[in-house]
């Protein structure tokens, strides 16, 4: 889905996100590692394991423009994004981008499969 601010407008003003950088890197032995020491990137993901290519390695950043990926929304746009969620529309807001949640990707299919049941 798209992000709530971006449908309407930006009317209040654009939800602060933290944005995510790629860089490729050589292949590690291993189709994903998770880091949760004090390096600046979070993961790598050897995509060889599936398509022979590079592997690569993402890190969180500030987002500095709007024309990177929003990945991660923030706590202290939680204010502006309650603005937005109270007008009155017949749009289902859902995912990271409509909910200004982080959610796993797992937990996004979930959510997408119950919404699905609930309009049916």
């Amino acid at each position: 889905t798209g992000s709530i601010d971006s449908f309407y407008n930006y009317r209040f003003g654009q939800l602060p996100y933290r944005g995510l950088t790629f860089e490729w890197v050589d292949p590690i032995d291993a189709m994903v590692i998770n880091y949760t020491d004090d390096r600046p990137y979070i993961r790598e993901v050897n995509y060889s394991y599936l398509t022979g290519s590079k592997t690569i390695r993402e890190t969180p950043c500030d987002l500095t423009h709007f024309a990177m990926p929003l990945m991660y929304p923030v706590p202290w746009g939680e204010e502006m994004y309650a603005k937005y969620k109270a007008i009155k529309t017949d749009v289902i807001f859902a995912g990271r981008l409509g909910s200004y949640k982080y959610i796993d990707m797992n937990k996004t299919i979930e959510n997408a499969i119950k919404l699905w049941s609930e309009i049916q």
